[in-house]
């Protein structure tokens, strides 16, 4: 329901307002959220207990579980996969490389915008696809485009 995510959203904020530097920990988003809980956002399947869900946000999560400090590196990561990402398919030799590039960062960008109201990298289905994405454009970065060499003036 969406009143029950607007309550997982709140819960993380309040839990960052409180921890804001380094959050609450890696993984304790499930186990601590019920205490920020008010009547106001509360539904039916809100639970207190701590064996069900998240913040329903990646970037809430970090920010959540690991303060200021891991939602920068969680931003860090998306921008310098997207500019990645970018590079592989304006520098690609080979049209097969440009669109494996293409198909990657169409992936993961759409990955990064959907976390915005939702968060599965905390699933190992999804971090799978996630992290061998980004390892994908990496290797295509690093051994599937031409060296760029600086252009030198000769003089004399």
């Amino acid at each position: 329901s969406n009143l029950e995510r607007i309550n997982r959203w709140v819960c993380a904020w309040r839990m960052f307002q409180e921890k804001p530097m380094l959050g609450w920990g890696p993984g304790t988003y499930q186990f601590e959220y019920g205490q920020f809980q008010t009547a106001e956002f509360t539904t039916y399947i809100s639970t207190a207990h701590g064996n069900r869900g998240n913040a329903h946000s990646e970037y809430l999560t970090y920010l959540a579980e690991t303060g200021w400090f891991g939602l920068l590196n969680f931003i860090i990561l998306v921008f310098v996969t997207i500019a990645t990402g970018l590079k592989v398919v304006y520098r690609a030799t080979s049209e097969k490389v440009k669109y494996l590039g293409l198909g990657i960062l169409l992936g993961l960008t759409t990955f990064f915008t959907h976390g915005l109201f939702n968060a599965f990298i905390d699933q190992d289905k999804m971090a799978v696809l996630v992290f061998c994405g980004i390892a994908a454009l990496v290797a295509l970065d690093r051994y599937h485009l031409e060296p760029q060499t600086p252009k030198t003036s000769k003089e004399g």
